[in-house]
This record gives structure tokens, sequence and C-alpha cells, in this order.
């Protein structure tokens, strides 16, 4: 997820520091995804977050200053919790089953929400890149091209690093496999059909 500049105010108003008002954020960022998944764009207001939330505008003003802060709490959820996933396969047996098990990691988080995973991509090319989400990206990227490299004869490894974030043409990758229709069951294909795209031989699908 690439953003560019953008004079949208992004940032937080306030972060929570007690357990009511963690509660109180949570449910206004889950509240913003549900009205992405069911509305698309044409329905996301601070007004319809607030009413599925629960909460007051004003509530909801107090933490985040427009929409666009919202979503972007929302990409910062999306990308610890893929963190949280794909942290533990880097003490893995390396080769090629470490990989095989990273991109089936990467392929089960996209469609556990796909139609919110392809909007948020297309959001986030709007908003300003904040420091969390910056670090996190680099953090998975950097796991992801470790088992790539690790997984790949070097030249090919190299060649591949060098075309630009593993993980952003990994996600790219995806394709149709995000669209609503598409189920978990297809994992195995997906990673089969990314081996074939994106790495140049068969991994023998996600495990």
């Amino acid at each position: 997820m690439r953003a560019r500049a953008t004079s949208y105010q992004v940032g937080p108003r306030k972060r929570p520091c007690q357990r009511r008002s963690e509660i109180t954020v949570a449910a206004i960022v889950e509240a913003a995804a549900c009205i992405l998944e069911t509305h698309g764009f044409a329905g996301y207001t601070t007004n319809a977050v607030a009413r599925r939330a629960g909460v007051s505008i004003g509530a909801l003003y107090q933490y985040f200053p427009s929409k666009h802060a919202i979503t972007q709490q929302l990409i910062e959820r999306e990308l610890q919790t893929l963190l949280l996933d794909v942290t533990p396969i880097e003490i893995e047996p390396l080769g090629r089953a470490r990989l095989n098990r990273l991109v089936g990691v990467l392929i089960r988080h996209q469609l556990r929400r796909p139609v919110l995973a392809r909007l948020l991509d297309v959001e986030a090319d709007r908003l300003s890149d904040s420091v969390e989400i910056t670090r996190l990206r680099t953090r998975l990227a950097e796991i992801f091209a470790g088992c790539m490299v690790n997984a790949c004869a070097d030249t090919q490894a190299s060649s591949y690093l060098q075309a630009g974030d593993p993980l952003t043409l990994v996600m790219r990758a995806l394709g149709d496999a995000r669209q609503p229709e598409v189920h978990a069951l297809d994992v195995e294909a997906v990673g089969r059909r990314i081996s074939r795209t994106m790495f140049g031989y068969p991994t023998g699908g996600a495990r």
C-alpha cells in the first residue's frame, strides 16, 4: 500500500489512554471497516461511522479529525494484525517451506476480508504515509525478503527484490483472488498462481 502526500489531516487528534477510550476507538475503527465493506466509499462518512459505532459525532471527533484519519488507523490495524501472523515464520526452518508458509499467511489475510483489503489499497493511495505505516510495511517487507532470498537462487532472488517492494508485488499478484466471491479454500490455488507469476518456479502451493 503506497501512499502519496495529500492535504488531508490524517493524524489522530489524540491517543486513547484509558481502557474505555481504547474500546471507543476500536469500535470506531471497526465501524469504519464494516461501512467500507457494505457501502463502499459512497457511504463512508464520519456520521455513518459514528452511528455504526454507537458513539456521538463529537466523541468521534475527539479522536479523529476526519474520516481519512480513521482510514489510516484502520490500515495500521490491518498491518499490525498481519505482522503478528507472519513474525513467527522467521523462526521456522529455512527454505521453500518457510516461503510457502509466508505466502499462505499473506493470502489468508487478504481473503479474510477481501472487500476491505481491496478498498484499503485504493484508499491508501490518497493518504500521506504515517510513520507507523512505514515502520510496519518495512518490517513486513524485511521478513518477506529474508524468506525469498533463502528460498531462491541468489541471482533470481536479487533480480526479483530489485523490482520493488516484494510485499507490494505479491499483494498485486493476488489480483482477482480478493474478489468477494473467492472463498478461503482457494488459498492453495492462489499460492500456486503466485509462485508461477512472481517467483518463476513451482513451490507446491501455500502450506
